[in-house]
């Protein structure tokens, strides 16, 4: 299985002040428990996409760095980019938040275990209760054609928008999976530290 993690990093952090994910949880940046995640779940190629302002301050050895073509697009036009001119050899792409410190290998590990080849399914999306996980989802390179016509169309740039109009398995896990607790604020960060 021909498999990349990529950790999405080029956000602009506005509600947080400044760029969440270089906070620290148990002595690491949020954006290495992404990247240890996916290392320690046995995905070899790992990735951080981000900006040209933020690169420099990305300290790992376990991850590349990749840089965005155009910043501040969104998460749609990232994976549209990564899987179009970044990682054209990669039939699949792991996606994962750089503010979801809590996420784990096991976490990566049970997605993965849902990927079966040859299929028609074109993405495994987590479901937590009702909400949709599309940053801790797996997409296939078949994708391009439709994130390709979503960009083109130039309207909405939603994940939810790409669901419409691809193959997706949805994948159920608990409400309270704390795998997708993102920091937007700090005073969320301060609610959540002991993974609550």
């Amino acid at each position: 299985m021909n498999i990349a993690g990529v950790v999405l990093a080029g956000g602009k952090s506005s509600r947080y002040g400044r760029p969440k994910m270089f906070e620290i949880y148990n002595g690491k940046a949020f954006y290495e428990h992404s990247v240890e995640a996916f290392s320690e779940a046995g995905i070899c190629d790992v990735f951080i996409l981000s900006n040209e302002s933020l690169a420099p301050a990305f300290q790992t050895e376990k991850a590349g760095i990749l840089i965005e073509k155009e910043m501040h697009k969104g998460p749609l036009y990232a994976l549209y980019h990564v899987l179009g001119e970044q990682l054209p050899e990669c039939d699949w792409v792991f996606l994962l938040a750089a503010d979801v410190p809590f996420v784990s290998p096991a976490f990566v590990r049970r997605m993965k275990t849902h990927i079966v080849e040859p299929s028609p399914i074109q993405a495994y999306i987590p479901i937590s209760g009702e909400k949709f996980q599309p940053l801790h989802g797996i997409y296939h390179r078949s994708c391009l054609p439709a994130l390709k016509e979503i960009i083109n169309r130039n309207k909405s740039l939603s994940m939810k928008e790409l669901f419409q109009e691809i193959n997706v398995h949805y994948v159920t896990f608990e409400p309270e999976e704390k795998a997708f607790i993102n920091i937007n604020r700090p005073e969320e960060w301060e609610n959540n530290k002991e993974g609550k």
